[in-house]
């Protein structure tokens, strides 16, 4: 079994030497005692390196478009990316952080585009293709493999 984490697979192995054990380090550990927890492990981990992560990306693109956001809320969004929300609240699925860079940056800077323009209109693709010219590579990745980051 393996893990798609920013982008590459990383192989799962169960210790059976510790126990209570889940942790990542080129791969991903648990112990075998609590192997059944994988998925629960998983995704909190997962949440927390999003939490921990994505922020300071969102920052930094946001300087660079000159937006001001209320709150980052990286969350468990079951159908959608992220979304920007008319408070201003930029909302991020955590599951953004399984993708390549690449991808997870463009999803970053799409939903910060919406505080310029809220509406998909050629202005708002004018200022994503100009803000980040790899959004055309991000979106066929995602209509091709983005199923893979609601997977385990």
């Amino acid at each position: 079994k393996s893990i798609l984490y920013g982008g590459k697979h990383y192989k799962v192995l169960i210790d059976k030497e510790t126990k209570d054990r889940f942790l990542f380090n080129g791969k991903f550990i648990i112990s075998e005692n609590i192997s059944n927890q994988f998925s629960v492990k998983l995704n909190q981990w997962l949440i927390s390196e999003a939490s921990l992560k994505l922020p300071t990306r969102i920052m930094d693109y946001a300087k660079k478009l000159g937006v001001e956001y209320n709150k980052i809320i990286i969350s468990d969004i079951k159908h959608r990316w992220g979304s920007c929300t008319p408070k201003n609240n930029i909302n991020i699925n955590y599951r953004i952080i399984k993708a390549p860079s690449f991808v997870s940056n463009y999803i970053i800077i799409h939903e910060l585009t919406h505080l310029i323009e809220p509406n998909h209109t050629k202005e708002f693709w004018q200022i994503i293709k100009s803000a980040y010219p790899k959004y055309d590579e991000a979106k066929k990745w995602l209509l091709g493999k983005g199923e893979m980051l609601f997977k385990d």
